[in-house]
């Protein structure tokens, strides 16, 4: 029964138990994360802390649209975010941090309406900070420092009422009225 597995919990919501939440933290879990993960059709909460998880994001992780919480942090991840990651509209929280993570931050950021709660701190993303920070009205907390971003941090991301922006910046663009 899956329900009994180490980390996962399920909901009976129906007649049939569900897989809803996969936590697990602070045991050195080590592998890769596999695809076949998204088949959790009902999975709302993918906690995976503090490990040696290696390989890239799995790029079908889109097929989770009932996913609220993708926290890979602390792990040993390679390679880019996936595009499809920015299709989860669904998520609340995006917490990636503490990685090996390569490549720029997609525009499609802005597609996550809902989230509340990004970290990319501490891997080697380059480029700038995409000025599509401004579509995320329920953004509260935001951490960038700890990469290779270039520029300044867009003025978008300044005009939202965050209680946490964390980065390697000297300063916001100029807010213009």
């Amino acid at each position: 029964d899956e329900c009994q597995w180490y980390g996962a919990r399920c909901v009976d919501e129906t007649e049939d138990d569900c897989i809803r939440i996969i936590q697990i933290e602070n045991i050195q879990q080590s592998g890769t994360l596999p695809s076949e993960i998204a088949k959790l059709s009902e999975l709302r909460f993918l906690a995976l802390e503090e490990g040696t998880i290696g390989g890239t994001i799995p790029s079908n992780l889109d097929e989770l649209t009932n996913l609220l919480f993708l926290d890979l942090d602390a792990q040993e991840l390679t390679g880019a975010i996936p595009e499809t990651v920015f299709s989860i509209v669904t998520l609340t929280t995006l917490d990636l941090n503490d990685n090996n993570l390569v490549g720029t931050l997609s525009p499609s950021i802005g597609d996550l309406t809902n989230l509340s709660f990004f970290q990319i701190n501490g891997n080697m993303m380059t480029g700038e900070i995409p000025d599509s920070f401004s579509s995320l009205g329920s953004l509260d907390q935001a951490t960038f420092e700890s990469n290779n971003f270039t520029g300044t941090m867009p003025a978008s991301i300044c005009q939202i009422e965050l209680d946490v922006l964390q980065g390697d910046c000297a300063q916001c663009d100029p807010v213009k009225p």
